[in-house]
């Protein structure tokens, strides 16, 4: 071999090693674009028996071994007819000679035309050409050859006017032309939804609404439910098009329209899972309004979405109008629904549906009594345990077994009631049927103990939680040290919050703030702020709450340049006051006398956006009273009521009090009718009043027929 011929073959050597080399480096630079090999390419020593198909040279590169590689994607041809004999050539290479069962990739056939510069062109003969060139395609793809179908675009940019001979020889493509021939064509939704997501992210087309609707029922003809998904999804979070419009167009894009509802219901879904559930609502009415039957794939979410949102009325609507487009409703229809009901304190309703459970051949499952039983101890009032203990009997009687969280259900319900005998006895009845209590069970028990100021017994059952295997967390401390704090037992306290680090665990900025307090309200400011110094030295971030606490301290202390050291340091850390913070400064402006100062505040609460307690209203009506200032605090009952809170027993009680205190006995009388009037219930301190300052001073008050019962 001589030198000449041996450098060649150095020099192919090498160039297929560099670019073996730029692929594997380009693929794991960029794994989202196809490659394709960018060289002419032949019959080679892969297939030595075609090479006589070639042209009548050969240049480039082995088509076959070249196009096998791994990282290329799909394989061109480039023709130039003006050398090529491309009849003979193409039919063989793509149609008698299948190359996508040998390559296995797609096949694009590109830079083909006659050039005008070439001897002898003519119109007609460029004509034949092409038309050559897409019957082979045609061909190739009718028979379902290496060539699956045909596109024609061309980039018209003035820098490659020159290279097209100034005249395309195809037209640019219209997008929308190209969409509307992919919807007439059979190659799918899949393939149309590539070709409509890329346009309008790549080349920012945007479709109207008939399109999207014509795009949805195509995937929904093909079953392509997580496609349309996707797609509904994407749409509501951009507000692409209103709930009306999206089904008239719907309705107008299909004959079979209202044989399929799988398009609304997917929509109601989408709102659903954005949070939407006003618009998911309008949804399901107009699917109504175009007799579409929705299902409970999208209904109950819907449902589920109405309860978190507290819209009870709107979830009995959308309930009764399911039962009335005979949407079949299932166990999790009735347990949202009653959920919701019992959330809203309509019980009996609430119970009337388990009738509708049985009469649709749903059972109420323990998830159902949960929630009635749940339902009735959180409704407060005389007789909501004994009704929550008549539902569990129900529950026993159906042969449905109560489970743990139907225990701690009960168990807090007494608890709250500050009930612990009942709390107990329903703890022993689940030891009896061997349910194993967790921490959630012995919180709610400590807790109740923990209000009705029995530190002793919860403390025992604390260590017996020990001794029975279940954990204490971060929640049991809080509760034991909030009732210590409360009974004045601060060492006691600090001694149960150093155990919880002894424990592995980690207090939160309840835990600092419950102690925080209790330190305060005793006047220990220094263990207080040694405590808030703690939190910072560990990470734990200051809450309103914790600067609450020592302002109140220092408040009660007459401090107020520590006070206001504390506000300026809120400011300063970005925290906003709150409601509390508001009161206390306003009991602070109370005690001092500084009504008009206490009345700016108000003011500057309202500003803030923060709505006032009747804590806020009854202490600022109370300065004024004490101030003599009698028409003032009447005026701030009014802006109350203006405000949408309305006067509790405390209001009345301070103004009657001032009132009388000023000699207006009869203006007195007239409010303690009018709170009778409003159903508000004396209590002892009302009582006390009548007797001190108005019965004992000689004047007997005119009820007006109302019944006014003194407590015993």
């Amino acid at each position: 071999m001589n030198l000449g011929v041996r450098l060649i073959t150095l020099a192919i050597q090498l160039m297929f090693g560099l670019r073996r080399w730029l692929l594997t480096q380009l693929k794991s630079l960029d794994k989202k674009h196809l490659l394709e090999i960018g060289m002419e390419g032949f019959y080679g020593d892969s297939v030595p028996e075609r090479k006589r198909f070639n042209p009548g040279y050969q240049v480039g590169t082995d088509f076959i071994k070249t196009n096998q590689r791994r990282e290329i994607d799909f394989t061109t041809i480039h023709a130039y007819p003006n050398i090529w004999l491309v009849e003979q050539w193409y039919r063989e290479k793509v149609r008698n000679h299948n190359l996508s069962s040998i390559v296995k990739k797609p096949l694009v056939f590109s830079e083909f035309g006659k050039s005008k510069k070439d001897p002898g062109f003519t119109t007609n003969g460029r004509d034949l050409y092409l038309g050559a060139v897409y019957r082979n395609i045609h061909n190739a793809a009718r028979i379902s050859g290496a060539v699956g179908g045909e596109s024609r675009f061309l980039l018209r940019r003035e820098a490659l006017q020159t290279f097209f001979l100034g005249k395309p020889l195809i037209g640019q493509c219209d997008p929308h032309q190209f969409l509307e021939s992919l919807f007439e064509s059979e190659l799918g939704g899949e393939t149309t939804l590539r070709f409509f997501k890329w346009s309008e992210k790549e080349i920012g087309v945007f479709y109207g609404l008939q399109v999207y609707c014509r795009l949805l029922h195509l995937l929904a003809r093909e079953k392509k439910y997580s496609q349309i998904r996707s797609q509904l999804h994407g749409a509501v979070q951009v507000d692409r098009f209103s709930v009306s419009s999206f089904f008239h167009t719907l309705s107008v894009c299909s004959d079979q329209f209202s044989q399929n509802s799988v398009v609304p219901d997917m929509l109601v879904l989408a709102y659903v899972k954005n949070s939407n559930t006003q618009l998911a609502a309008e949804a399901f009415e107009r699917a109504g309004d175009y007799g579409l039957r929705l299902s409970t794939i999208s209904c109950n979410p819907l449902l589920s979405g109405l309860v978190k949102e507290n819209k009870i009325g709107l979830l009995e609507s959308v309930y009764k109008e399911m039962i009335r487009r005979q949407i079949t409703p299932n166990g999790i229809t009735f347990n949202t629904i009653i959920n919701g009901l019992c959330k809203a304190g309509k019980l009996r309703r609430a119970e009337d549906l388990i009738e509708d459970m049985k009469s649709w051949g749903c059972s109420p499952s323990v998830i159902t009594y949960n929630t009635l039983i749940d339902g009735h101890c959180k409704r407060g009032g005389p007789g909501k345990l004994f009704k929550a203990d008549s539902i569990l009997k129900e529950m026993v009687a159906m042969n449905i077994s109560p489970t743990v969280v139907t225990v701690n259900v009960l168990i807090d319900g007494y608890s709250k009631d500050e009930n612990s005998a009942g709390a107990m006895r329903i703890f022993k009845e689940m030891m009896n049927q061997n349910l194993v209590p967790n921490v959630i069970t012995y919180n709610s028990l400590i807790n109740g103990f923990c209000n009705e100021g029995k530190t002793d017994e919860a403390l025992k059952l604390h260590n017996e939680m020990e001794n029975f295997g279940v954990n204490p967390n971060v929640m049991t401390y809080n509760i034991i040290i909030n009732g210590l704090c409360k009974k004045g037992m601060l060492e006691e306290a600090r001694n149960l919050f150093d155990d919880i680090v002894f424990k592995g665990l980690a207090p939160n900025d309840i835990t600092y703030n419950t102690l925080i307090d209790g330190y305060c309200k005793a006047g220990n400011l220094a263990n207080a702020i040694e405590l808030r110094d703690l939190m910072l030295e560990r990470g734990v971030p200051l809450t309103v709450s914790t600067y609450n606490c020592l302002l109140m301290g220092f408040c009660q202390q007459g401090d107020e340049e520590k006070a206001s050291q504390l506000l300026d340091e809120m400011k300063k850390k970005g925290l906003r006051a709150d409601l509390v913070t508001c009161n206390i400064l306003i009991g602070t402006l109370y005690g001092k006398g500084q009504s008009s100062k206490a009345r700016r505040l108000l003011d500057e609460m309202l500003g803030m956006g923060l709505q006032p307690s009747h804590v806020t209203y009854n202490t600022l009506i109370d300065v004024f009273c004490k101030e003599r200032n009698l028409k003032a605090a009447v005026n701030v009952m009014k802006r109350m009521e203006k405000r949408g809170k309305q006067p509790n027993v405390v209001t009345y009680n301070v103004l009657i009090k001032g009132h009388c205190q000023k000699g207006k006995l009869q203006e007195a009388n007239r409010l303690l009718n009018e709170m009778l009037e409003k159903g508000l219930v004396p209590n002892r301190f009302t009582y006390d009043i009548i007797r001190d300052e108005m019965m004992d001073k000689g004047f007997i008050p005119d009820i007006d027929g109302h019944l006014c019962t003194s407590p015993s």
